[in-house]
């Protein structure tokens, strides 16, 4: 019992020997087997050795880094934000917002939103906005490495703009009215010519919340307006969004390197429109010749109603056309019209700046060839009469010597009971016979 005792101690020694990794033992005799050695002779002498298996057990494991030291050690991601993990499997970032900003400040805020702004018609961009219905999308793809721009959608605008008339640029009509585009997808055959377009005028759809019988006929100012945005400004349209899509494939080649939307439309523009400058001016088409017809027929209808007295009474003796907007297109009628009266005495054609010398001359050649016989005074002051029309009015008061004719844009005041013909022919641009006063 008590050899099993000293057994037991000496094996529960031997363990706790092993438990504490201490390597060697010395013992000069054999003592009995000890769990976890071997007794032999190494190089600390003879004794019991740790065995192999419980050197490895006995060697402790490494601690773990601290989290500061892995990030120290980590690769810092790339501007997309994606590490190259990430960056080999599919990832995708939606830009719908990003073209959004890029289009209203290409469309709206740059250069006021002017589509064109041309003599007869100026209009203008006041809203547009990407058209995602139908599933369209706007998408930055990374894939195997690889970035690139995968999009399919459509835009959606609204127009301001009016009719001009004359060289003063005066209103005389307006309209508004939606511009659609679809199709403009990545990597497509198409040309920007072939992506289709819709032009609607406001009358052509009810107000918001307005039942469909509030539709209206439109004015044929408006009718008109349309036709010009569909002819001038398809172009200008398609070639800003060319020019989105040229954005979108920079950004792809940036790596993912998205600009802020607001810049990368300000540079784009910019470029644009010193390319622009470049250009030559459009040739007047078939929409902007009839615009101009219907813009005459305007004004024509609204004409002043001493022309229109002119025009259709041959017993007055004096006309009085006085800062009347008379132009070149009214002299035609009234050189007929002179042709039938025979009591006129006095013509006041002055301050109407559109008349020139074509619209002058053929008045002059007919008083020549005997137009209105009685007339005695006519004032062309504030025209655009050039000296060689001034020069025709000389020979003219040579031939009809009862002709007085004042080129003075200084008589600016109408005949006064009392005032004789002597006073005007006073001012030195006067032809009154042969004499020039």
């Amino acid at each position: 019992a008590v050899q099993r005792k000293g057994e037991a101690l000496r094996v529960a020694e031997m363990a706790a020997l092993a438990s504490s990794g201490q390597g060697f033992i010395p013992a000069p005799t054999f003592d009995g087997r000890r769990e976890g050695y071997e007794y032999k002779k190494g190089e600390e002498g003879l004794g019991y050795y740790l065995s192999r298996q419980q050197e490895r057990s006995a060697v402790p494991p490494k601690p773990a880094p601290k989290p500061s030291q892995v990030a120290l050690k980590a690769k810092p991601p790339a501007g997309d934000g994606l590490d190259n993990k990430e960056r080999w499997h599919w990832r995708e970032r939606d830009l719908k917002d990003w073209v959004n900003d890029w289009l209203k400040h290409a469309f709206v805020r740059h250069n006021d939103g002017l589509l064109f702004d041309d003599s007869d018609a100026r209009v203008r961009v006041t809203t547009i906005r990407g058209d995602y219905d139908n599933g369209g999308e706007v998408f930055l793809s990374w894939r195997k490495g690889r970035c690139f721009a995968t999009y399919e959608f459509g835009i959606r605008l609204e127009y301001q703009g009016v009719l001009l008339l004359g060289e003063g640029g005066r209103a005389i009509g307006q309209g508004k009215g939606v511009v659609r585009m679809f199709e403009i997808a990545h990597g497509q055959d198409k040309c920007p010519e072939d992506w289709p377009m819709v032009f609607e005028g406001a009358w052509e759809k009810p107000p918001p919340g307005q039942p469909a019988e509030a539709v209206r006929e439109p004015m044929e100012y408006e009718l008109q307006l349309k036709q010009l945005v569909e002819e001038r400004a398809t172009a200008v349209i398609r070639g800003k969004i060319e020019v989105l899509r040229s954005a979108l494939a920079k950004v792809a080649e940036a790596d993912g390197k998205v600009p802020d939307a607001v810049d990368s439309a300000a540079e784009h523009m910019r470029e644009r429109d010193v390319q622009a400058a470049d250009g030559q001016e459009p040739v007047p088409s078939s929409a902007s010749e009839a615009a101009a017809e219907f813009v005459e027929g305007l004004r024509k209808k609204a004409r002043s109603q001493r022309l229109l007295e002119a025009l259709e009474k041959p017993d007055l003796e004096d006309i009085s056309l006085f800062m009347c907007d008379v132009r070149a297109a009214d002299m035609p009628e009234l050189v007929a019209a002179l042709g039938k009266n025979e009591v006129l005495r006095t013509l006041d054609l002055r301050d109407n700046a559109a008349l020139d010398d074509g619209a002058l001359q053929p008045l002059l050649i007919g008083l020549a060839n005997g137009l209105a016989p009685t007339l005695t005074t006519l004032r062309l002051g504030g025209t655009k009469a050039s000296t060689i029309t001034k020069n025709m009015a000389k020979g003219l008061g040579i031939m009809r010597k009862q002709l007085e004719i004042s080129f003075d844009a200084s008589l600016l005041r109408e005949d006064k009971p009392g005032s004789s013909s002597a006073a005007l022919s006073s001012a030195p641009v006067t032809v009154a016979g042969s004499s020039s006063r």
